[in-house]
């Protein structure tokens, strides 16, 4: 499953050069894993509401082309792989047009209302998938 969200930027996101600093780029991918981690297809749902959690153990951003306010696109995640407590992802942000502006290489880890490791449920284990976004370069 790839799931993907709209992307609008904004001036206010903007840095004195005019681009879009890259801890918005951040910011911009941990959102689209939060609504992700909401969609029924992933299993995730009930255990958020529980109290449960992915924390990232360690993220890569590579950008590929600065950008600025107002420009359409959208930002993508999927697992690519999946173990009893931990999962890695890979994102991205593309225009419009498809050209690929950042991408990122996530691990992070499944976390209960306790804060311990927990079992990550099998439909989220059963959603990776073979994205080739690892490959695509814009």
């Amino acid at each position: 499953m790839i799931f993907s969200t709209p992307l609008n930027t904004r001036a206010t996101e903007c840095g004195p050069d005019r681009w879009i600093t890259l801890p918005h780029v951040v910011s911009y991918m941990e959102h689209c894993r939060w609504l992700w981690m909401r969609e029924p297809e992933l299993g995730l749902v009930d255990a958020v509401h529980e109290g449960h959690g992915f924390y990232v153990l360690n993220q890569s951003i590579a950008m590929h082309r600065r950008f600025g306010m107002g420009q359409p696109g959208e930002v993508r995640c999927a697992l690519t792989k999946a173990g009893r407590a931990s999962a890695e992802g890979v994102q991205d942000v593309r225009r419009e047009d498809g050209v690929q502006l950042a991408h990122c290489w996530i691990r992070g880890a499944w976390v209960g209302p306790t804060g311990r490791l927990a079992r990550l449920p099998a439909k989220a284990r059963e959603s990776v998938v073979d994205t080739g976004l690892e490959t695509t370069r814009g």
